[in-house]
Parts: structure tokens; sequence; C-alpha cells
């Protein structure tokens, strides 16, 4: 913390000795509007009034005038669409309408001013905007909440996530290669805490994949920013409905589900100003209902499954004031509440079944200031709470007697799980979060133009879960036969006095990020971004172990040229390194898992004591040992080795290009080396050369037969992304479009969290490294709206994935899984596994999808903003394979999942 209070210093002193001027850069919470003003000659003019304004930027006009340089800024503004109007004594007024303002960087609009003839002013009017950012190196999709709406989704719930997927370089959640955990996503700048936005909640949204610098550096896989709804100056009222239903369901055959099962969400909006121009709100809430039949057992013996039922709602509530023309406040508040009943499926008897609720909240204060002409500062502070719990539907009946009913399991002739629910468990998350941003814009004749910014995000995060077992055991039987009991203890029993009931943990986590960067304008065309982040972050228990700490510095640089000088052509490149301090989910390492006896039926004692063995415990979990539980190698040395942040170097290079007005081509290279992943590795047990079996000396290094889980950061755990993507963008019209093909590679040992095969076995680690389960070599994707008259539009989204490596794994005797490989990951080691002239790759089948949506505008007959659509999902009614069985045997390579028929889902949009 020395350190990080030592740096801010010196860069405070550093910015406070620079004077006026500059271009927004990066922030993930607001908008801008950034340009020059010259003549015919290309001379810039001084002195020139510019005013802006939008229905979305509350506090009415804003005005500003053209500096020495003809350059002008309009900082923190609220994403909208914007209109810039240039006066000048003597000059035509230059009107610039369709100025797009999203959340991040700077909308630039570059005005050209004609003197007026005859002494006359005339009103020059503009309606197309830039559509390429010539000052930005970031690779990004931006979308507007309308656009986004549009969209036929394969879900109406959770839209935020699924338009991650829309964008290039972006499978199952994960960006560009990254985990799932390491896309970041914000809203108005505050990590999303186990938030759920509704559509509606949302302004704009923008998906960053490449080249966000060190403002993001704790973002290792991506970023997606929200800005909420704020209100305008008048009332507005907006009603959307969807039903989905199993009936609207075509083309199935005998492997679909022939269960009934609905879906509706009704979600209406309500806007508008409390004081004109003052104090705006904005609320939104989505009510959702699903149920979801179950297969009943072909055979008719075990009974049937209740069908899954689920209700919630959610939304999100906003206040903006503001104060004065320089400041403004505002509070941001999300809530979701949830219900699920009847969680177990077949094998389970009605007494079994549990309800599961969850209660989310968070709230968020922000105050923005504009200190003077070139400073900008803005602080928030936000806490959100998530908490849970899974209880027996025994505990809703008799509360007193369903802590000390015991369940039982039947193993023959078919699983069934009766007398009581075998979970009971509850979790408490807290997250608090603070970030402060000062903004110093200057201008300098020998130095050029400079935004220079100083941030420090701090995010604190607690996790407290209970479980326990009702009754504390859970008995097995084999048809009329007892089979075993298994005993649950609160504590480790091997160690002190056996307690029964709760076992709880408790995980603590701490993350800052310290950084400072300068968006440089040495020339009116070149803009180059240099920053450097300083990261700190730890991770604790309830056992008093910190499980991680350590700290980094990293470095970022961008360039954007203006090539051709018109305001139509740029050229970019970044290099960045990015850390995953996501470190709470590992603080538990320690902690290991609630400790348990399962003892077998002794006939001769009648008891339960025979073969007894313990599993879970701390003991067998250990950080930074590879060596062993014991730390000790076998040369006599201590292997402790502290574990360092998880790297992602990135290198980046574009090109975009608007052809015709409106219409932008473009094309980016992005290299990523992800490095020192996060990962649990075995190590206790002693494998032969082969990996099929233990060694027949010492199986175990610590001489018992128990396997211990290591934390480690290790130089194998690593992976590699190489992207080309061609890019297509029409954001004006009555056709918007936004289109790109992707070629890509993805290899490496890990993809996904820390408990990946690799270091579990250490002969087979030689198989790891190929082709990682997200990898395709091509991919196209296209989100579309097109107006076709003032009553009919039409949506469609078309996404083609070339087909994913799947493996082929064999049965390993020791751990009674298939997990074994015969050939590099990808590879079918075929007939022969000894002879690699019979291997061959292994890919599931390529997938096309098309969505399309079908909206009818009732407002030219009735006079109202009514709208009826019609979601056609999986047009081509393909049902292709999207998973097989990877294990060995006769059922290789046999489909598990297809994609889903044909389905329609019907609307409701109503907007008063």
């Amino acid at each position: 913390m020395t350190r990080s209070l030592a740096l801010v210093l010196v860069a405070f002193c550093l910015l406070i000795a620079v004077p006026e001027r500059g271009w927004a850069q990066n922030r993930g919470d607001s908008g801008a509007i950034a340009g020059c003003v010259y003549d015919q000659t290309g001379a810039p003019i001084k002195g020139v009034k510019i005013t802006t304004s939008s229905t979305t930027q509350i506090g009415g006009k804003k005005t500003a005038y053209s500096n020495d340089e003809g350059c002008f800024r309009f900082p923190v503004l609220d994403p909208g669409v914007f209109q810039v109007r240039a006066d000048a004594p003597k000059l035509r007024t230059v009107v610039q309408q369709n100025v797009h303002v999203g959340i991040n960087g700077a909308s630039e609009v570059n005005l050209v001013m004609e003197v007026a003839s005859d002494q006359i002013e005339e009103v020059k009017v503009v309606e197309k905007a830039p559509l390429v950012s010539t000052t930005s190196a970031s690779v990004k999709e931006v979308y507007d909440v309308d656009f986004v709406d549009s969209l036929p989704h394969e879900n109406r719930d959770v839209i935020f996530q699924q338009v991650t997927n829309y964008s290039a370089g972006a499978i199952n959640g994960r960006i560009r290669g990254g985990a799932a955990n390491q896309t970041i996503y914000t809203m108005d700048g505050f990590n999303l805490f186990r938030e759920y936005p509704t559509v509606k909640a949302s302004a704009a949204y923008e998906i960053q994949t490449a080249g966000y610098g060190a403002d993001n550096v704790m973002a290792p896989g991506g970023v997606v920013n929200l800005v909420s709804r704020s209100g305008s100056n008048k009332l507005e009222f907006e009603l959307g409905a969807t039903v989905d239903h199993d009936q609207l369901t075509f083309f199935r055959d005998a492997t679909d589900s022939p269960n009934p099962s609905h879906f509706y969400i009704f979600n209406p909006t309500i806007a508008g100003p409390i004081i004109k121009d003052r104090l705006w709100y904005a609320a939104n809430v989505e009510f959702l209902t699903r149920m979801t039949g179950r297969d009943r057992d072909p055979e008719r013996i075990l009974p049937d499954p209740a069908p899954e039922l689920r209700n919630w709602y959610k939304g999100t509530v906003k206040l903006t004031w503001q104060v004065s023309s320089r400041n403004k406040l505002a509070s941001v508040t999300t809530f979701d509440e949830y219900w699920r009943f009847n969680t177990r499926e077949l094998g389970y008897a009605d007494e079994t079944q549990e309800t599961s609720r969850q209660h989310k909240t968070f709230s968020g204060l922000i105050w923005e200031t504009i200190l003077s002409d070139s400073i900008v500062f803005r602080t928030q502070a936000g806490v959100g709470v998530a908490n849970s719990v899974n209880s027996p539907d025994s505990c809703h009946e008799d509360p007193a007697a369903c802590e000390s009913t015991p369940a039982t399991k039947q193993i023959y002739p078919k699983s069934l799980t009766f007398g009581n629910a075998i979970n009971h468990s509850a979790s408490q998350g807290t997250f608090f979060q603070f970030v402060n941003r000062l903004e110093f814009f200057a201008n300098t004749r020998a130095l050029g133009e400079h935004d220079v910014q100083l941030k420090d995000n701090l995010m604190l995060q607690r996790d407290v879960s209970y479980k326990s077992e009702p009754g504390d055991r859970r008995y097995e039987i084999n048809g009329p036969e007892r089979s075993a009991l298994t005993t649950y203890y609160s504590n480790d029993p091997r160690y002190e006095d056996a307690r029964y009931g709760w076992f709880i943990t408790d995980t603590n986590s701490l993350r800052n990020a310290v950084t400072l960067s300068d968006g440089w304008r040495p020339t009116r065309f070149l803009t180059v971004t240099p920053g450097v982040a300083f990261t700190t972050a730890n991770a604790n228990n309830s056992r008093g172990d910190q499980v991680f700490n350590d700290s980094a510095v990293t470095p970022s640089l961008a360039t954007a040229w203006d090539a051709t000088h018109d305001g139509r052509t740029v050229l970019r490149a970044s290099f960045s390194e990015y850390l995953d301090v996501d470190v709470n989910g590992i603080a538990g390492q320690t902690l290991g898992s609630q400790v348990s006896q399962r003892c077998q039926w002794n006939d001769a004692s009648q008891a339960y004591d025979k073969n007894c063995a313990f599993s879970g415990g701390a003991n067998s979990a250990t950080i930074g040992l590879d060596c062993g539980p014991s730390g000790i190698d076998v040369n006599g040395q201590e292997c402790l080795r502290k574990l360092s942040i998880p790297k992602t170097w990135e290198y980046t290079a574009g090109a975009e290009r608007e052809v015709v007005a409106g219409l932008a081509l473009g094309a980016s290279f992005v290299f990523r080396q992800f490095t020192n992943q996060f990962e649990t590795v075995e190590t206790n047990r002693v494998w032969n050369r082969s990996g099929t079996g233990l060694d027949t000396i010492s199986g175990y290094r610590d001489g018992r037969a128990h396997t211990v889980s290591d934390l480690e950061t290790p130089d194998g755990a690593r992976r590699r992304y190489i992207g080309i993507t061609g890019s297509l963008a029409k954001r004006e019209g009555r056709l918007k479009v936004q289109a790109d093909y992707t070629w890509s590679r993805l290899d490496g040992t890990v993809l996904d969290g820390s408990s990946n095969q690799f270091g579990d076995i250490g002969p087979r680690d030689i198989f790891l490294y190929g082709s990682l389960p997200d990898d395709h070599r091509h991919e196209i994707k296209l989100n579309m709206r097109y107006q076709a008259t003032n009553w009919f539009s039409f949506g469609a989204r078309y996404t083609y994935i070339s087909g994913q490596p799947y493996n082929r794994l064999f049965r390993n005797d020791v751990t009674g899984n298939f997990e074994n490989y015969g050939a590099p990951i990808g590879i079918n080691p075929g007939t022969n596994i000894n002879d690699p002239a019979d291997d061959r790759a292994l890919r599931l089948p390529d997938q096309h999808s098309l969505n399309a949506q079908l909206a009818f505008n009732f407002a030219p007959l009735i006079g109202q903003k009514l709208e009826a659509y019609v979601d056609v999902l999986n047009v081509l009614g393909l049902r292709t394979t999207t998973s097989v069985t990877e294990q060995d045997g006769p059922s290789f390579s046999q489909p598990v999942a297809r994609m889903s028929p044909l389905h329609i889902r019907l609307g409701l949009r109503y907007r008063y």
C-alpha cells in the first residue's frame, strides 16, 4: 500500500503541472463529445460557440468555446443521440445531427465553417455523424438498447450476457480465449456482483474484446459495459411481455422431451422528470415465471418427478440530480428475488425435494463534478449483497424435525433417495467497491494535446457459506439389505472431538488497481495512449490462512492514426498486459470440504463399522507445495513456491474505413498469451511412467491413501489465442447491420476455472497441450435490423461456428474415471494407440444458427405505439449435434445434446 500511495502522489504532482484540454479515454461509465472547428482552408477557428443537446442528457443544453487550436469537448455525457451546433459571427452556423455517444471514449465531431454570403448567416445541417473513431485502439462493438431489444435472443432473460456472444471472438461467455470469470461486466462503472440487469434497464451495451488498456487491467478476458437508463424531461412508459410455451415448438422427435413447459416474462418501465432538467428518475422491473417438465422413468419403476418451477423478479431504479451546471449526483439500485421449487429430478421421492431462494441487492452513489474547464472528477461507491438458502421442503412442513431426519438412498434396483432432502445450505456474500477518477485535459504547443487520467478502483468481497446434512447422516440400502452409513461433521473428528451441524466457511479478498494513462495527440491525426497500472490482490479465510498476496506493475500502449486525414480511416495497434485477480474463489482452498465418514454394514457385529473411510477436510488441500503435502522434495529441500498473479499478454493491430456514409469496413488482429493460470494440482499420488497406475513401491508421497489438491500458478498452465477478424458495420438508416468473420486458434493446457486436468496425473500432461474445447477455426456472426415500412420491421441473428474439438477418454483404474488419453487432446489415437499413423482429429459438426424476429407496429392504425412480434428460433430447423460421449466404449462419439428444434416465441411491446 505504501508503493501504491507513492505512485498516486507522484502522478498527482505531475498532473497538477499540466494545463488545459484533451481527448476523452475509455471509462466504462459515461461518454463524451470532442472535436475541432476549421475553416475551408483547414485552419482552426478560435472562439466558436459550441452547443450540444440530447433528450437523454439532464441539465439542458451544454455550451463550450473552441480554444486556440479550434478544439472543444463535452465530458461525462450520458449515452444517447446528440446534436452539436457551432455558431460564430460572419460564419454559417453548422449543426451536426445524430452524434451517437456511447460508453467509452469520445464521439468525434470535426466541423468545417464557411463564410456567410452577403452577411446573411445560413444554417448548414449535417445529418450523418462520423462512424469511425480515429482516436481509439479498442476492439469493441457497441449496441443501443433498441437494437438489442429487436434481436431474436435464444432466451429473453439475462440478455446482457447473451449479447457478449454476439461479438467477434466470443463463445460461451468467454472472449478471445479468456475464461468465463475473466470477462468483467460493469454497470455505470460498478462491477456487477452477481446481479442480472434487465434489457430495458440499460441505455447502451458495449463489448470490448481487446485493446482496452491499463484502465481495465483486472479484466484479462474482456469487458462488457452497460450504462443504466436515466430518464428524460418527458414521462416515458414502456411495457414488454413474452410468452414461451412448449406447444410453440415444432418438428420434435422421440429424443425430445414431451413434458409441458412454459416461460412468461412481464417487463414494465417508467421514467421521467421529477423536476425538469434537474431531477430525473427511471425504474424498470421484470417479473418471470418458468415451469419445466421432467422426463419419467421409461421403466416406470421410479416415481414421476415433479416439474421444476421458478418464480422471480428483478429490476433497476436510478435517480439523477443535476445539482448545478458542473455537478451531478446519481444513485443506482438493483434488486433480484428468486424462488426455485422442486429442485431435484428423477430418482428423488417427493419428501426429498428442496426449495431455493436468493436475495440480491446493490446500491451505488455516483458524484461527477467539472472542477474547471480542464479538470473532471468522478467518485462512486457501492455495496452489494447476495444471499441464498437451499432448504428441504420438510423444513417448511415440520421445522422441528427437518434437521434430525436423515435421508436414505436406495442403490438397487434403481437409485432412489427418500426420507428427507440431502442438502441444507446457505450463503451470504457482500461486495464493496470504491472508484475515484481524476481527469486532466491539457494542451501545450510543444507536446500537443493530452487527456491524463488517474484512477483508483478498490473492491472488497466476503463470502460465508453454510452446509449441513439433515440428520447429520445418510443411509444406503441395496434392495432390502443395509449397505452403508455416511456420517457428516462440522469439524474434523480425526483431530478433535466430533461436532455436528453446520459446516461454515468464510473467505475474504481485496483487489485494488491504480492506473495512470494519457490520451496524447502529438498531431491532429495521431493519438498515442500510454498507460501503467499498479495492482494488488490478497485473499484469506476463516482459518487465518493468507491464500494469496501479490502485486504487479503492468504497462500498456495504444496508437490510432487517421491515415487519410479525413476522419474516415483509422489504423490501430496496441500492447496491453492484464491480470487475473479474481481471488475470492480460491480463498477457500485450505478450508477443504465438509468431513464425512462412510462405513459399510457389518452383519457380524450388526453395526456400521466395516471398511470405514474418511473424506474431506482441510488436510487434503495445500498451497504452493508442488512436491507434495510434506513440502519437502526428493533432495530434502523445501519446495514452497509463492503464487503469482496470472497474466494475459495482448497485442492487437487493425484498420477501419468508412467506405460510404454510414457504412464501415474493418479488420483486426488479436494475439493473447495467458500465462501462469490458477490451477489445482493433485500432488500426493505417485504415478507409474504411463500414468495408468500408481507406483508399486510408493503410491502416495505421505504414505496415506488419499489425494491432496495443491493450488498453484504453474508455468505449464497456459493457453494462446490468435484471431483475425473482418467486419462490416452500418449503424444508420433503415438497415442496421453488424457482421463479422473471424479466423481463430485457441490452444493450451487449461481453459476455464482452476480445476482442469493439468497436473493431476503427471505423465498425462504431455497429452494436454492442444486445441482447447472453445477452439474453432471459422466463425461468422450477423446481427441486423431492417425497418421495412412504418409498420413492419425484421430482425435477425445468424451464427456459424466451425466444429469444436472433443476427446476420446480411456478408463483409469486408480480413479475409476474415464480420464486417460492415448493421444494429444482433440485427437483420436485410432485402433493402435502406439501407431500415430491412424490418429485423426476429433471435431463436432459445424453449427449454423439462424433466428428471426418479425415485428408489427400498430401505430399507423390505432395511433398508439403498440408493437407485436414473433421470434422464430432455429429457422433452419437444424438438429446439429452439440456434444457427444467422450468415454471410450460402444457409445463413444454418440450424440448427447443437439440444437433445440424450431421454436416460436410471442411478444408485445408498448411505449408511451
